[in-house]
Order: C-alpha cells, then sequence, then structure tokens
C-alpha cells in the first residue's frame, strides 16, 4: 500500500507537468511562458529524482523530494519575465509595497477573483516545506525555527525578485507566504496528518524495476521537450519572413513602410518598438533587418495599413477627454510620455474601450508601477470596465496588462 501511494504521487505529478504544458500552449496560447519554462527544469530533475530512487541505496528520499521543491520554486518565482541587472539608483528608484495589507485591500476593494487567485497562489506555495523540513531535521519540529527559516526564505526570494527585475518587493507576499506555510505546519503537527506523513516518506519501499523504467520515461519525456522547444524557436526565427522596402515613418509627410504581400504597412516616427527573441530585444529595425519578424507580430508593434489612418494626433498635456478612432481598427501606442491614436471620429475614452475591449483589442497605453497610490479599474477581457472616476483634465486612462492583470488606472502626470 505504502509503495502504491509513492509510485500514484510520483506518476500523476509526471501526467500533470506533461498535460499542462499541451493544454497550456494549445489551447491558451504562448502567453504562459513561465509554466514552459518551469517545464524544461522539472523533467531533468524527475529524471534525477528517479535515477536516485533506482540506484540509490538509501531509503530516506526526502532530499530528492526537497531538490524538486526547489527547482520548480525556483523555476515558478524567476520564469516570469527575463532577469535584469540594475543600478542601484534604478533599484532604488522602483516602487515597492511596505505598508501591510494595501495591496490585498486594493485586489479584494476592486477584483475578487483576482485576489482570490492572489492570496491563494502566495498562501499554498511554501506549504510543501512543512512536510519536507521537519523530516529532514527534528530542529524544524519547532515552530519558531521553523518560522525563522521561512521567513528568511521569503525575505530572500521577495529581495531577488526585486534587484533582477523579476518582481517587486510586496510585505504582502511574506505575510501569505509566511502565514500560509505556519499554519499548514501546525495543522499537520496537531492532527493525525503527521502519522500519514511519516508513513508515507519514511517508510518507503519499492520495486527498483519501476524506477528503473520510470528514469527513461521520463529521459524520454525531456527529449520530447528540448526538441519541441527548438522546433518553436527554430519557427519562430524562420516562418513568414517579412520583406521590407524603406524605413520610413507617418509624420511630416515621411514614411515607414512595411511590405507584406504586396500590402503596405506604417507606423510612426518615434515609435520603434521591439520584438522578443529568447531573452534579447531587437528594435524594429533590428527585427527587420534580421528577418524576425512575422505578420503576426504586426499587431504588437502597432504598424497598420495605410489605409487606416485618416489622421495621426498626440494626446499629450491636458488633452485627455477625448481619443479618436477609426471604422478599420483601432490602435493606442505609448510612446514615452506621449499616446498616439488614428482619428475618424471623436468618442469617449470610456465608451471606445469597452466597445474595443469586448474584442480585446486594446493594448497598453502606459505601463506603470503594480498598485501604486492610484485609483484602480479592474477589467478582464472581454468584460465591460466599471464607472471610471478620472475627472481632473490631467488624469490619463490606461489600460496595463503587466503582473497579469488587466487593470484601469486613473493616473497623473
Amino acid at each position: 500500500m505504502k509503495k502504491k501511494i509513492n509510485l500514484i504521487i510520483t506518476i500523476l505529478s509526471c501526467l500533470i507537468y506533461v498535460l499542462v504544458m499541451f493544454i497550456f500552449d494549445i489551447n491558451l496560447g504562448t502567453g504562459k511562458k513561465e509554466l514552459k519554462n518551469i517545464l524544461i527544469i522539472i523533467f531533468p530533475c524527475l529524471m534525477f529524482l528517479f535515477y536516485l530512487l533506482y540506484y540509490e541505496k538509501d531509503k530516506n528520499i526526502i532530499w530528492y523530494y526537497l531538490i524538486l521543491y526547489i527547482t520548480m520554486l525556483i523555476g515558478f518565482t524567476f520564469s516570469n519575465n527575463r532577469v535584469n541587472y540594475l543600478t542601484i539608483n534604478n533599484i532604488l528608484k522602483r516602487e515597492n509595497n511596505l505598508i501591510p495589507f494595501v495591496s490585498m485591500i486594493n485586489l479584494f476593494k476592486y477584483s475578487k477573483r483576482t485576489f482570490l487567485y492572489n492570496a491563494l497562489g502566495n498562501l499554498l506555495m511554501l506549504t510543501p516545506l512543512a512536510v519536507l523540513l521537519p523530516l529532514l531535521s527534528d530542529k524544524f519540529k519547532r515552530v519558531k525555527k521553523y518560522f525563522l527559516c521561512v521567513l528568511i526564505l521569503t525575505i530572500t526570494i521577495e529581495s531577488t525578485q526585486y534587484i533582477f527585475k523579476v518582481g517587486s518587493f510586496d510585505i504582502d507576499d511574506i505575510i501569505l507566504n509566511v502565514g500560509g506555510t505556519v499554519l499548514f505546519y501546525i495543522i499537520i503537527y496537531k492532527s493525525k496528518l503527521k502519522s500519514i506523513i511519516n508513513k508515507i516518506f519514511l517508510t518507503y519501499k519499492s520495486d527498483k524495476k519501476v524506477f528503473k523504467y520510470l528514469y527513461y520515461l521520463s529521459m524520454i519525456f525531456s527529449v520530447i521537450v528540448i526538441i519541441y522547444y527548438i522546433f518553436l524557436i527554430f519557427t519562430n526565427i524562420y516562418e513568414n519572413k517579412i520583406d521590407y522596402q524603406n524605413l520610413k515613418c507617418i509624420q511630416n509627410n515621411k514614411e515607414f513602410i512595411v511590405k507584406i504581400n504586396n500590402d503596405n504597412y506604417y507606423s510612426l516616427c518615434k515609435y520603434e518598438g521591439f520584438i522578443k527573441k529568447g531573452n534579447i530585444k531587437y528594435s524594429l529595425k533590428e527585427a527587420l533587418e534580421n528577418n524576425f519578424l512575422k505578420e503576426s507580430d504586426l499587431k504588437k508593434l502597432n504598424i497598420i495599413k495605410k489605409e487606416f489612418i485618416t489622421n495621426v494626433k498626440i494626446i499629450e498635456d491636458n488633452k485627455i477627454n477625448k481619443i479618436s478612432n477609426s471604422n478599420y481598427t483601432y490602435y493606442l501606442i505609448n510612446i514615452k510620455d506621449m499616446i498616439y491614436h488614428f482619428d475618424e471620429k471623436n468618442e469617449s475614452i470610456y465608451d471606445l474601450i469597452n466597445t474595443e475591449n469586448v474584442n480585446d483589442y486594446i493594448f497598453s497605453l502606459v505601463k506603470i508601477s503594480y498598485f501604486s497610490n492610484d485609483k484602480i479599474m479592474t477589467a478582464y477581457s472581454g468584460k465591460y470596465f466599471d464607472v471610471i472616476n478620472c475627472t481632473n483634465i490631467n488624469e490619463y486612462y490606461i489600460v496595463s496588462k503587466d503582473y497579469e492583470y488587466d487593470e484601469m488606472f486613473c493616473k497623473n502626470y
């Protein structure tokens, strides 16, 4: 029975990873990059785990489970964004949250769904340590020692995310991470769960041939994943190359032209944009010169057909009451502090965003720091925004997709 429990846990974990990789890639598109990065790490870890289980004589496999968990934690924590090395000045300029419960209150007030997602994720993130650490050492069977250990670990994770620009330092994350794992720790060691966990992890016996087969199976899956990602990289670079004629732009009778299937595409002079390949960002010019662009990238880079443009205006300074759109396409482009739009008829920004958000056409106008003191309005793709309270003439309406949330901000400049 004990052998079957451990085998079921391991095999189900492996199957879940495989299914998640294919489900998120095929059904949800390529936006879940962090999951794919984690999966690339997980399969070699599983190979290592099964290898040790098969060849090692030691029946205590807690260290092996801990290695697998730590690797998954690192992959999940640091794969959301490219790591950026910052100067001290840039680090100090970045916003963080040192006031307890501020971000949680904002989330709950404006989006209960987002609040629940964020809270559960942070509460459960370190709970495996409540099982593994006390089994590794008796000193972690004391609550104070365990609390101090996970507190140091959480602060280290938050600080590392902040320094390398893969997240912000948020005191609420620390509260939820530590609180969740300590609560789970108390539940385990104040109930019968402790004896069940000891039976599962500490009295482990199995037929080693099973792990031999699992080792080879995980190795095969690892090879498949590697081949799959090599294929993705190859197709992303070489599929649908774009030939361009002249680097020109729409400003002062100048034009920026990208030619695709005899259709001319245009952009604004000051907007170069970029396309990301792996961890490297290429400017629009570099991407064109190296044939990195595909036709699907045009929407991301805000390059549109000339016939869709009737007039180009800039929303700047105190001009924010109205934005303009086209009957054909809608684009809102952020260039530093300026917001460009294409004008054919005037609509209020509220009407336009509500109309176009149904088809998920609206992109970020301005990216600002996560949960500052500005008013926040939340909307999900295909949903209408709530009432917007930006009334001052110098307040911009902003749609932001940072941190995987679709938010509407009122922002002063």
